[in-house]
């Protein structure tokens, strides 16, 4: 949790939760294995590098980055660095006190990035009829590219393949999904129960006056998806429930 408050303001944001979102938070936090902080390690380093060969000086300050990477504390973040250094990701200045990422390290990050657990895309599952348009246009859209996220819309695609087969990869190629059920069409449950399959984060929404006419099926209920009045509120909630879930470290494990 530290760390994902501390990589947040670093960014220039203030992170606040309710209680309900800290506990949403909490649900998802797991053990990050070793080579998993490795590779925090390096997608840290690579995203605040602004020229290829800058040091980090995590031998001088490392109060300053063990929370980042999540680390438990000061010796476990040199233990870390000094095995990415090992495995010749990082490449140490001559008095060992500060590193900057190697050619290899690169080639890890590329692999890492392959993984949807750091996809910046989100597939947005939604009905194409235009009353649904201001809805993804005024409310999703807007929220996702302000998080630094790619919505895949199929609606707005151009596309030769079968339909089927650009859900299957927008799906799988997506770091979570945004499922809207007002209308209770069949293609978006179907959407995102095949999210659900794959372990991928499915963010519910179902407006207040579908809600009330209880047009939210039961088997997505416990979904616990985001009711709005309007899209001022949706977008208020989204950006909450998008820090509170998908933001934080995923359920799915990697080495």
């Amino acid at each position: 949790m530290q760390g994902y408050i501390r990589n947040k303001n670093e960014e220039g944001i203030d992170v606040y939760f309710s209680t309900v979102e800290f506990e949403k938070m909490l649900n998802n936090l797991h053990p990050l294995s070793v080579f998993k902080k490795i590779d925090e390690l390096l997608i840290y380093m690579e995203k605040n590098s602004s020229i290829f060969g800058k040091y980090f000086p995590f031998g001088t300050d490392p109060d300053k980055y063990y929370p980042i990477i999540f680390a438990k504390d000061q010796n476990e973040l040199i233990n870390i660095v000094n095995a990415a250094t090992k495995m010749g990701y990082l490449h140490p200045s001559p008095n060992n006190k500060k590193f900057s990422l190697d050619i290899k390290g690169y080639e890890r990050i590329a692999q890492i990035k392959a993984f949807p657990e750091y996809s910046n895309k989100c597939f947005v599952a939604i009905d194409f009829a235009d009353e649904y348009d201001s809805v993804y246009k005024q409310a999703i859209e807007p929220v996702l590219r302000t998080k630094d996220f790619e919505p895949i819309y199929l609606k707005e695609k151009d596309h030769n393949k079968l339909i089927d087969d650009e859900i299957i990869v927008g799906i799988e190629s997506s770091r979570f999904i945004i499922a809207e059920f007002s209308s209770v069409n069949p293609n978006v449950y179907f959407e995102a129960g095949y999210a659900r399959a794959l372990n991928l984060e499915v963010i519910g929404l179902c407006s207040e006056r579908a809600y009330n006419d209880e047009k939210l099926q039961f088997d997505v209920e416990h979904y616990s998806a985001i009711i709005y009045k309007d899209l001022e509120e949706l977008r208020k909630k989204l950006v909450k429930r998008i820090d509170a879930t998908v933001l934080v470290r995923s359920k799915r494990q990697h080495a």
